[in-house]
């Protein structure tokens, strides 16, 4: 298996293990932001840390699927979140 699937595993495995989308996003090494523009709605997080290329994309949603507004508690009363995309990003820190 590729390491960087035995990663992208080892972090969905680390998500499923959490609590709330709360934990998620104060998990430092994760680097969990929210997007802006056409993905206001989604989160990521660094598949293997700052300067690896990969990011999954993420969105906190309800029981029936639907996404969670950004709003005062959402949180940690956000349980459940889907990963929308693994994608290749350009290192824009060098």
């Amino acid at each position: 298996m590729h390491p960087l699937a035995k990663k992208i595993i080892a972090k969905i495995n680390l998500i499923e293990s959490m609590n709330s989308f709360s934990d998620i996003m104060n998990y430092s090494p994760f680097h969990c932001h929210k997007l802006s523009g056409k993905l206001k709605d989604y989160w990521s997080i660094y598949v293997n840390g700052r300067k690896c290329s990969l990011r999954m994309i993420i969105a906190p949603v309800d029981d029936n699927g639907q996404i969670v507004a950004s709003d005062y508690d959402f949180a940690n009363t956000c349980k459940l979140l889907n990963i929308v995309l693994i994608e290749e990003v350009s290192n824009h820190y060098e």
